[in-house]
């Protein structure tokens, strides 16, 4: 027996000191035992060790320090096999690179211990790409052959920039083109097998900041900001043979506010479900300006398919208007209930989107609306109306009833029917709007319901005689095109006036209509 106190030597690149070696060189299998010992362990000298030995199968490369605090070692010699080995120490500078993580793992101080074939660590601060880690808490075991990861109380701020693509390749997800932003870490706790790597069980807690996701389901990024996303347990994590990930279960998740395009949702809540099938997201409850939402969206290997309900009952035209961003003044409450389908795989919604729309108010009045406007304004100067038309503003223009209804396919909406009722003026309209673009492409008539008497004078220029005991309507039809918030207005003959406007001109009357052609004034 061999004693050996205040040792000090060298191992490759690493240095050791203080420790005392006791090695038995007797008999078949000498041994070997080594207490106390300190020093500074090169880690990137055991990455082939750690890799085949251990059995860190998905180990590709180890770099840095390990400060060791104390080692004690049991081994035989000629071969060397270590039979046990514990350890306390701090690590410096490591960099490990693992086959299911995008980057390597910086780890910086903290506390770290090997006793029993198990590996503690404490108070750990790390780095993966720009993402940082810290006041983790874990254990790696490499009893029973197989060595299992248990993580918890992991804090960190996850910076998405870097990790959307890894995302997307390793966990199939082919509608996410990219995401950018950062997540606020807290709490994660996770319990994994390796060899391959398995998430049996993981839960966390992370709320986005400014998050921007672009998906195959749109042109357009969505935008989020705030809420929380979180995971209570049940998703689990499955390494394949060609390295990708594949998760199933179900996570939660919430959004103080989601924007796409020019519309924002608030208080959105929802799941995330990861199938055979691929994954869904489901919209449990989201409010756009007082209009509740709900849908999915689910992503397959070949298309994306999503569906959605829009409903209120008793909203305010006056806050929602504006917060939909539109420039429009109306008051009245009013009642939306739409629903629409999609699939496809760049735009679904441009590709192949079908579904419904019903709008209705009821006893309203608008102060203000471009469109609006300027009918009346071109009424105003047309010979048989010329001045008959003051400026609504004031007092605004009242109605009794006001319904939108049709049909939206392909991410237009076309309107079957469109009647605004007022005491003073009757107008329907037919025709479609992008909702992409906001272009409009309509067909208005108006039939202001004291037209009789204005157009007494004009009787023999029409070839009709009309008195005021015949109940008979004028009606002035007009084109309506471009942009919602800044339509051009034209003049129509009756020719252009199809049947089914005509009719709903006549029920929504109830009384015999004339079609004219506008005069305007010779410039």
């Amino acid at each position: 027996m061999l004693n050996w106190n205040g040792v000090k030597g060298r191992l490759g690149s690493s240095t050791l000191s203080s420790g005392t070696v006791k090695a038995s060189l007797s008999g078949k299998r000498p041994s070997l035992e080594i207490s106390h010992l300190q020093g500074n362990m090169a880690l990137e000298e055991m990455g082939a060790w750690l890799k085949e030995d251990v059995g860190l199968k998905g180990l590709k490369s180890v770099k840095g320090d390990l400060k060791l605090k104390t080692l004690k070692l049991k081994a035989t010699l000629n071969p060397l096999r270590v039979k046990d080995i514990s350890f306390h120490g701090r690590p410096s500078d490591v960099a490990i690179h693992q086959s299911f993580t995008p980057f390597p793992v910086f780890l910086e101080g903290g506390d770290l211990s090997l006793q029993e074939e198990v590996l503690t660590w404490k108070g750990l601060k790390g780095k993966l790409g720009r993402s940082t880690l810290s006041h983790g808490v874990g254990r790696l075991s490499f009893l029973d052959g197989r060595p299992s990861l248990e993580v918890s109380s992991l804090r960190g701020k996850i910076t998405l920039d870097e990790i959307g693509s890894w995302i997307k390749e390793s966990f199939g997800l082919e509608c996410l083109k990219s995401i950018t932003g950062d997540l606020e870490l807290k709490d994660l706790k996770l319990r994994a097998a390796l060899n391959p790597f398995q998430v049996e069980d993981i839960s966390f807690l992370a709320r986005p900041g400014d998050v921007a996701i672009h998906s195959s389901f749109s042109p357009i990024p969505v935008f989020l900001k705030g809420g929380e996303v979180r995971c209570t347990s049940g998703v689990i994590l499955n390494e394949l043979r060609d390295g990708k990930v594949k998760p199933s279960g179900k996570l939660t998740w919430g959004a103080d506010a989601i924007s796409w395009r020019d519309y924002s949702w608030r208080d959105a809540e929802g799941i995330v479900t990861f199938g055979r099938q691929g994954t869904e997201l489901t919209v449990v409850r989201a409010t756009l300006c007082d209009i509740n939402c709900q849908g999915t969206i689910s992503q397959g290997r070949e298309s994306t398919t999503l569906g959605f309900r829009f409903r209120t009952q008793e909203a305010e035209l006056s806050s929602a208007i504006p917060c939909l961003g539109r420039e429009a003044h109306i008051e009245g409450k009013f009642l939306l209930d739409g629903n629409i389908t999609a699939k496809g795989k760049e735009d679904p919604i441009r590709e192949g989107s079908q579904g419904s729309l019903l709008f209705h108010s009821h006893q309203g009045r608008i102060y203000r609306w471009t469109l609006l406007s300027r009918l009346f304004s071109l009424l105003n100067v047309i010979e048989y109306f010329k001045g008959k038309f003051p400026d609504f503003t004031q007092e605004g223009f009242r109605y009794d009833r006001f319904t939108l209804k049709g049909d939206i396919r392909n991410a237009t909406l076309h309107l079957e029917e469109a009647v605004i009722d007022g005491p003073a003026m009757k107008i329907v309209g037919e025709g479609k709007i992008d909702l992409y673009k906001g272009e409009t492409d309509l067909i208005v008539l108006l039939a202001p319901l004291k037209t009789v008497d204005i157009v007494m004078d004009h009787i023999p220029i029409l070839g009709k005689i009309f008195t005021g005991k015949s109940g008979t309507f004028i009606s002035i039809p007009f084109s309506v095109k471009g942009p919602v918030n800044d339509p051009k207005i034209t003049p129509l003959p009756p020719s252009a006036i199809g049947s089914a406007l005509w009719g709903l001109l006549k029920r929504t009357l109830q009384a015999p209509i004339e079609v004219i052609k506008p005069v305007l004034p010779k410039k």
